[in-house]
Order: C-alpha cells, then structure tokens, then sequence
C-alpha cells in the first residue's frame, strides 16, 4: 500500500524532522501552515493548521477535507471545520499571531453573527458551493477551537475564489494582535 501525504515540523535549533500526524489507511495531510509566532500570539500557544482528511479529534470520522490546528508544544490537535462531502475546506494559511487563518472552501460555513464589533463580517452565504475564501477568527481571549468563520469572497457560481492579495493574504487589524 502507498503512504499518503504526512506532516512533519523541522527545529531549526535542534535540526530535528519530527512527524506530526499519522492519519492512517487510506488518509493523508497536505498543506500546513507556516508556524505562528508567539511574540505576536498573546498567550495562544505556538502552532500552525493543514488540511487533512485524517481524524485526529474523533470528529472527522467520514474523511472529509478539514483544517485542523496543530498545538506544537501540548502535541494536541484540534479540528476547525466540520463537513461533509462533496465540501472541500483547503490551503489554510495563518496570521502572526494565529488569532486567525484564511482558507479556501466550498462549504456554506459561515456562522459570524455580527456581534464582533470588530469583524462585523461582509453577510455572505455559499448555497451554490463554488470555493470561496474564509477567514477563522478566534474568540477573544479565547483559544482553539473556540472562534467563528466569516465568508469573505462571493464569486458566481461555479467561479472559483484564492486567497485574497494584500501583502499575499487577507488579514484584518483584530487578527494582528491579542
């Protein structure tokens, strides 16, 4: 049987390749993150998210495509988006301070309601499923999984939507600190 795509984390001081998912038969992870920096995380602990179809949490036990955060130095998972298929949720990429990631999905998924001052949120839906782009906030002081998603692309139907350029990604002034 083939492996399928695994992630691993490199030390940079130890010069150490650890593993860090086994998703088993059948099941792989692709796509992490680049690591969040903890000067900028106001206590949220280092870690960076991927895309996986592997079911590290108990929740993904059908083997969709979810995002998943990985907390580096607990070695605890935890599991972001929770669909079904046909929905693929995929290329998450974070902020510094992994208060938030943007990803690309075509899930009808948010759930802002606004009561954010800070992130009112554009009032977008997905019903058609064409991938659009996402922004995951975490709830302030507040850590993993506890945050809301917020549509932040509306193309047509059957139009496809990436992460969004400005400096290469999309992040807000709440994403920057705290």
């Amino acid at each position: 049987q083939t492996a399928g795509r695994e992630v691993y984390l490199y030390n940079v001081i130890t010069g150490t390749t650890t593993r860090v998912t086994n998703s088993g038969p059948g099941r792989e992870s692709y796509e992490p993150s680049r690591v969040s920096d903890s000067t900028f995380s106001a206590g949220r602990p280092d870690s960076f998210f991927f895309t996986s179809t592997g079911n590290f949490t108990g929740q993904n036990a059908d083997g969709n495509p979810e995002i998943f955060v990985y907390e580096i130095v607990a070695g605890q998972f935890h599991q972001l988006t929770n669909t079904v298929a046909p929905v693929v949720n995929k290329t998450p990429f974070t902020s510094d301070s992994a208060k938030c990631i943007v990803f690309a999905s075509t899930g009808d998924i948010d759930n802002n309601d606004g009561s954010d001052d800070s992130n009112v949120g554009p009032g977008y839906s997905n019903p058609d499923g064409s991938q659009e782009v996402f922004l995951y906030t975490v709830a302030d002081n507040a850590n993993f999984p506890s945050g809301y998603f917020t549509q932040i692309s509306s193309g047509p139907a059957g139009t496809s939507s990436w992460a969004p350029v400005i400096g290469g990604y999309w992040f807000p002034r709440q994403c920057q600190t705290s």
